[in-house]
């Protein structure tokens, strides 16, 4: 994956070869390197990210595990990352992605972009402030819109091929006319 060609390519300035590369300084455990990976680690083949929001608080934190032992961590990273595909973000502790197919609904407040999924959950991500991150909440409903009136039209295009391929079929074992064929495909057509 061609980081440069990323960059060039992003539509928000927060998209640096810097960024994209970053590991982060968070460390989990007393010594330990965070599992914390870059944001070109996390993209799909052919994905480009467009815009990025990453925060990092560098002070020591005390948490406690699900097994109540305690993981002292320095510092917290989270990153939110918009693509062509998808938003998604990951921290040191956990991560998650909405490909633009699921969303419903969009919201945003400044600071958190609030996504609707197509089964009625709703996740926050933190977001940019300012241009960016208006440019960044227009480009999630604008690339949600296009994808799914894609898949509409798909679905639709893919309707019309098996109605006429059933037609064909109908035409072929001579249960219709060649008169009666012609019509029925003159209709199907007539509907795109």
């Amino acid at each position: 994956m061609d980081v440069d060609e990323l960059v060039e390519h992003a539509k928000g300035d927060s998209v640096t070869k810097a960024v994209l590369e970053d590991s982060g300084t968070v460390k989990t455990g007393l010594i330990a390197k965070s599992s914390y990976s870059s944001i070109v680690s996390h993209l799909d083949e052919g994905e480009q990210p467009h815009f990025v929001q990453r925060y990092e608080h560098p002070d020591l934190q005390l948490s406690w595990n699900p097994d109540d032992r305690p993981r002292y961590k320095k510092g917290h990273m989270r990153t939110t990352v918009v693509t062509d595909r998808r938003i998604f973000y990951y921290s040191t502790d956990n991560s998650f992605s909405v490909p633009y197919t699921n969303i419903s609904e969009v919201e945003d407040d400044g600071t958190t972009l609030k996504v609707t999924q197509s089964g009625g959950r709703t996740v926050e991500f933190i977001f940019l402030a300012g241009t960016e991150g208006e440019d960044a909440v227009e480009y999630v409903r604008k690339r949600m819109h296009e994808i799914q009136a894609g898949e509409t039209s798909q679905a639709a295009a893919s309707t019309t091929a098996d109605r006429l391929e059933e037609l064909k079929q109908m035409h072929d074992q001579d249960l219709i006319t060649e008169a009666e064929f012609e019509e029925k495909k003159a209709e199907i057509l007539e509907e795109l």
